[in-house]
């Protein structure tokens, strides 16, 4: 079950094996993450690079939907409506962040007002969390609901700030916490992100143990304790209207 009282699903990035996606759902959703859509690794680094870029640019009804892509839209499509038993949330991790964009893109020409009980959050995200959001409340018709019940709608998401993936790919806003004090300039961070198995598009959710050094969301206010006693700051999630705030203000400091 989800915290919106369903079935939480993850769609994880590239040069995934399963047991590695399987790891990602239990670290970004500790409590939740049970579920996750496989997306197939291809046989080379720049097949799969491919793939992504396909999602990135080509993905849609009309030049096709990918195999994870069209089942998390039957998913939502079932699960996802107002008479549902069983609410349903997805987790976009990198580049699943696009599966997920992608399915609400498509669902965008056809289900208008139709799933209120869809959710979403993004980590690391390869897709704009404000403008899934803003598909999002199309498709709940997030305008007509109560404002206590709307808060609850809303997409969160957890952005480092030198996670290349999602704030120069996806365009997110750094979400609060992330700290800069690493032993790696910014380029040997983004570096690092194709082969370590800590570093700042990894560590999101409570991480892993290796994650623990690194040391990427020092000054979180979120806090864990690992087995062997220390105290490290985890991501906290911040919904898309934190993101749109941030953008406007960005804005005006422009237009002085």
């Amino acid at each position: 079950a989800s915290a919106h009282g369903g079935a939480n699903v993850l769609q994880h990035g590239i040069f995934t094996s399963k047991d590695a996606a399987a790891g990602y759902t239990a670290q970004i959703n500790p409590e939740n993450g049970k579920y996750f859509i496989y997306f197939p690794e291809a046989n080379n680094m720049v097949s799969e690079l491919l793939v992504a870029g396909y999602q990135k640019f080509m993905e849609n009804d009309f030049w096709g939907l990918s195999k994870s892509t069209q089942l998390s839209k039957d998913l939502a499509i079932k699960y996802g409506g107002e008479n549902t038993t069983m609410p349903i949330h997805f987790d976009g991790y990198s580049r699943g962040a696009m599966t997920v964009g992608n399915m609400l893109e498509s669902l965008d020409k056809t289900h208008k007002g139709k799933l209120p009980n869809l959710t979403v959050n993004y980590v690391g995200p390869a897709y704009n969390p404000v403008e899934a959001d803003d598909l999002l409340i199309k498709l709940q018709d997030r305008n007509n609901m109560l404002p206590e019940v709307a808060k609850t709608k809303e997409l969160q998401y957890q952005a480092q700030e030198n996670d290349f993936v999602a704030t120069g790919i996806g365009g997110a806003v750094p979400t609060p916490g992330s700290s800069s004090l690493t032993d790696k300039t910014k380029f040997q961070e983004y570096k690092h992100m194709t082969k370590g198995d800590a570093t700042t598009h990894s560590c999101y959710g409570e991480g892993n143990p290796l994650c623990d050094n690194a040391k990427y969301w020092e000054n979180s206010p979120l806090k864990k304790i690992t087995e062997d006693g220390k105290v490290v700051g985890i991501p906290q999630w911040m919904p898309a209207s934190y993101m749109r705030e941030k953008e406007q203000e960005q804005l005006k400091l422009k237009e002085k």
